[in-house]
């Protein structure tokens, strides 16, 4: 008997060991596949993270180009202004006046045309493809989804968010959207910037030049006796 015991006892440890390992690999399978579901989630976050950035940082740009424009605009418009209301009316008294107020008045119009067009709202509107497909047509964008009747825009809104993949290429091209039109505003605020400040410069060493000018060409002052 005591034989017999001592026979069954390994097989049973045996057994045991099997049922372990097997709940062992269980476990760890469990494991691996929460460490995946974590990963998923920490990638989509980070995805999310970096769109809101991307969103933010495009939509602070854009304020900070339209004060700018803004500021240009007042600027330019208070110089014209000026010009044409206290400087224009002495030029037949005075015409030594005529080349830097024109010079000076030239740049303000021109820096005042490019700030406008930099502050002037900018949409591009698409249209769907002839085969009456939303393919081209970005649904994050007011100025794309107009041309869609508000069923049409429904439809489109539920396949798309249904469909993670299709809505992050609509959010990249979303904000490539959004760099495109700040690349125009910065480069028409650039000229805008570059021309005031030339006209300025280039007005005021006119101004210093023509007065020197009647300073030391000027006949000498006789004295009356």
């Amino acid at each position: 008997m005591p034989e017999e015991f001592s026979l069954s006892l390994p097989a049973d440890e045996a057994e045991e060991g099997k049922k372990k390992s097997r709940k062992d690999r269980e476990r760890e399978k469990e494991r691996e596949k929460e460490r995946e579901k974590e990963n998923a989630r920490r990638a989509e976050r980070g995805i999310e993270t970096m769109f809101r950035t991307s969103y933010r940082m495009h939509t602070d740009l854009s304020s900070i180009a339209d004060s700018k424009a803004g500021i240009m605009i007042s600027i330019n418009g208070l110089m014209v202004s000026i010009i044409l209301a206290a400087i224009a009316p002495k030029i037949a008294a005075t015409p030594w006046l005529m080349l830097p107020t024109s010079t000076m008045l030239v740049s303000g119009v021109l820096s005042l045309g490019f700030a406008v067009m930099a502050a002037r709202p900018r949409v591009r509107t698409s249209t769907p493809a002839a085969d009456g497909s939303r393919g081209g047509i970005n649904l994050l964008f007011f100025g794309s989804f107009v041309s869609l009747s508000p069923r049409e825009y429904e439809e489109g809104v539920d396949a798309l968010v249904n469909d993670p993949s299709r809505m992050y290429r609509d959010m990249a091209r979303d904000i490539y959207g959004l760099g495109t039109v700040l690349e125009a505003k910065f480069k028409l605020l650039r000229a805008s910037y570059n021309v005031f400040l030339v006209g300025l410069v280039a007005s005021v060493l006119l101004y210093i030049g023509v007065y020197l000018w009647i300073v030391f060409r000027a006949p000498p002052v006789v004295p009356v006796a």
